[in-house]
């Protein structure tokens, strides 16, 4: 920081309204002592204790000011007795942290422009009232009125003193700070460059990391799978689909540890704290889908409404269940279609037991129909959607299934 005239000047400026601050302290303590109403002995007090602050306020301008570094970083802070909601919250705050300084610059150049605002708005009201208080003084002829009218005098020539003190200061930290920014294509560029030399690695070892154990786990459970009875079984027995099931939730859990492993091994709290809040979110998401969570494992461990090796009717059409997992398989011998639906599909279903005579689709192909209307036809093509029909005389009519 560079001192120019302007901040030793300032700095006098401080040191005077400092000595009328201390002069008006002083007043009010005599004032206090030679008062003898109690309500008037309050409001002295109550004044007093601004002036206080005021002064406080002032003397810590002062140092700021002449030392050229904000002083609040080296006060010592006391110690608070342990709260764990507390301690929750300093785990993800510098994440939190992290987020508002990105704008913290802005959002201060803002206050200090509104500050300066309301400083400016203040200033010729505080000198208007000097003005019609020396007025009031030089017209009355009253020598009791004018004594308390004087007794005013200090008081407002102190509020304008102050005015124009807190104005200089708030201009001078404007202006530092305005002097200090630099263009925003610079400022991307070395915050692109440090975000890649530091948390930009971090993240990329975390991804390394989060990968290999994925892969690691997926090697070490096929070996393992291979070698239990039952694997090549066309439907899987409840210890094997338990095992895979177990496999999924232990390769998520695993994932996201050794990212926070890696976070905590580089000491960057920061993306520790983001990684905190991320597993928290994840936590309450998965609370509020517990019981969606527990159906489909029933169905996955094949003890749930639909069952593999079992019929059931989709969309107005009979399937075999033929496997159930996070993507599951129907099929239809008769039209020889399979369908691949998600999970979800599966859990407002119920399948059942079936006998190897009962149909599972009222024609095949190349069968002669009769419907309803009358229409006679043979069967071309049919799925689950729709059935095409040529009729007598060799035209095409397609109907959808569900008629």
């Amino acid at each position: 920081m560079t001192f120019d005239p302007g901040t030793l000047s300032m700095l006098d400026s401080i040191l005077e309204h400092n000595k009328h601050l201390e002069q008006r302290i002083v007043e009010k303590q005599q004032a206090i002592e030679e008062s003898t109403s109690e309500t008037e002995k309050n409001n002295l007090a109550a004044e007093l204790e601004r002036l206080d602050k005021m002064l406080s306020s002032s003397r810590q301008d002062f140092e700021r000011i002449a030392t050229g570094v904000d002083i609040s970083l080296f006060t010592e802070k006391k110690e608070a007795p342990f709260n764990w909601k507390e301690e929750l919250v300093s785990l993800i705050k510098p994440g939190i942290m992290e987020l508002k300084q990105a704008t913290q610059k802005a959002r201060q150049k803002a206050d200090l422009k509104e500050e300066l605002s309301r400083y400016q708005e203040l200033k010729p009201v505080a000198h208007q009232a000097n003005e019609n208080l020396m007025a009031l003084i030089a017209r009355t002829e009253d020598a009791r009125l004018k004594e308390r009218l004087e007794k005013l005098v200090p008081e407002w020539k102190g509020q304008e003193r102050q005015l124009l003190s807190r104005l200089e200061i708030t201009q001078m930290q404007l202006m530092e700070m305005e002097s200090e920014e630099k263009s925003i294509l610079e400022t991307s560029q070395n915050s692109i460059k440090q975000f890649f030399k530091t948390r930009g690695l971090f993240l990329f070892v975390a991804l390394i990391a989060c990968i290999g154990i994925v892969l690691l786990l997926r090697v070490a459970y096929l070996f393992l799978i291979k070698r239990i009875p039952g694997y090549q079984s066309v439907y899987r027995p409840f210890h094997l689909r338990a095992m895979d099931l177990l496999y999924r939730v232990v390769s998520v859990l695993s994932a996201l540890l050794a990212v926070i492993l890696v976070f905590y091994l580089f000491e960057d709290w920061v993306l520790l704290s983001l990684a905190i809040i991320f597993l928290l979110g994840l936590a309450w998401t998965v609370k509020n889908t517990l019981p969606r969570f527990v159906h489909q494992s029933r169905l996955i461990l094949n003890i749930g409404a639909v069952r593999e090796g079992e019929r059931l009717v989709y969309q107005g059409v009979p399937w075999l269940v033929k496997k159930i997992n996070f993507f599951s398989v129907l099929e239809n011998p008769d039209i020889g279609q399979t369908l691949r639906l998600p999970i979800e599909e599966l859990m407002d279903l119920i399948s059942r037991p079936f006998q190897k005579h009962e149909p599972w689709f009222p024609c095949r192909k190349n069968d002669w129909v009769i419907l309803s209307d009358g229409t006679r036809g043979c069967v071309t093509s049919l799925s689950h959607e729709m059935v095409e029909l040529v009729l007598r005389g060799g035209a095409k009519k397609v109907y959808q299934t569900s008629d």
